[in-house]
């Protein structure tokens, strides 16, 4: 049994199929077959058998999947940590933030922390989704940071305030609450409401917490395409205050009686292992709120 082994036997277990697996791996399907039938000969049972055209894990396979996968993890991880120390002034920073900072607060931290002289060697991979999809992608490993809303019940990340945003209400410029210089929840809600496709809940809780039940007509990921149907008077939102949503022709009217404020966070997975780069934006970005 070596390294290769497991890694074909990895590979094979996430794709199922012997041919996409050899094209991936690059080698003859033959000698993917070869090797993983050499591995059961050694561990004395059948890993995988044969569904339709696929093939799928025995529960033997399923139970050496589990510890080779963890395995291999590890020794990626060690390999990664290596390289790093050995250049410690670059590096990549795998950064998720959510939608409604993408054209505000991330640019300008973005901006600050490279401007740095001991930063400009860092570059950045970035991915953008909603809090529960950033959350998965700090739990696979996907990304070292992620910078999003609140999740309760996730014990394995950790949540540190780093900005916030006022919230207001947003109106087409010829909707009835348009000329307003303010507006509360109570009188938003007698409207037609879109939402975002936030499982975190928080506009549900703070329409709730004032015992109110606003109309919720409909729910889009982002904050530009609730602009454009707010602009056509569909519906009226509650949206993060962005200039940028502007260019849709709204209102983004303050609230009443007075703002409301909604925090977002820099997570990170517990006990996961961050690169010197990542760190370096870690503690920058945690010194900045």
């Amino acid at each position: 049994m070596n390294l290769t082994q497991l890694q074909y036997f990895d590979a094979l277990a996430k794709n199922q199929h012997y041919s996409r697996t050899a094209e991936e791996l690059s080698i003859a399907q033959s000698s993917l077959s070869r090797s993983i039938s050499q591995l059961e000969e050694e561990l004395g049972t059948c890993l995988f058998e044969k569904k339709g055209r696929n093939v799928v894990l025995t529960k033997y396979g399923e139970l050496f999947y589990r510890h080779v996968h963890a395995g291999l993890s590890e020794i990626g991880t060690g390999v990664q940590s290596v390289k790093e120390l050995m250049d410690p002034r670059k590096g990549m920073i795998d950064l998720a933030f959510i939608y409604a900072l993408s054209s505000s607060y991330v640019p300008r931290i973005i901006q600050d922390f490279s401007s740095q002289p001991e930063n400009c060697g860092y570059q950045f991979h970035f991915y953008q989704g909603n809090t529960p999809s950033i959350i998965d992608l700090l739990k696979e490993g996907t990304c070292d940071l992620g910078i999003c809303s609140y999740f309760c019940d996730e014990p394995l990340i950790e949540f540190t305030p780093v900005t916030e945003c006022e919230l207001r209400i947003a109106v087409s410029k010829n909707h009835p609450l348009a000329r307003r210089s303010a507006v509360s929840l109570e009188e938003a809600a007698e409207y037609d409401m879109i939402f975002s496709l936030d499982k975190t809940q928080f506009l549900e809780q703070l329409f709730q917490d004032k015992g109110i039940s606003p109309k919720v007509i409909s729910r889009m990921q982002e904050d530009h395409a609730i602009a454009s149907l707010v602009s056509i008077n569909y519906g009226i939102s509650v949206l993060p205050y962005d200039e940028t949503l502007l260019s849709h022709d709204i209102r983004l009217i303050p609230a009443a009686p007075e703002p409301l404020f909604r925090k977002f966070y820099l997570a990170v997975q517990k006990n996961h292992y961050l690169s010197p780069a990542a760190k370096a934006f870690y503690r920058f970005v945690r010194g900045g709120f």
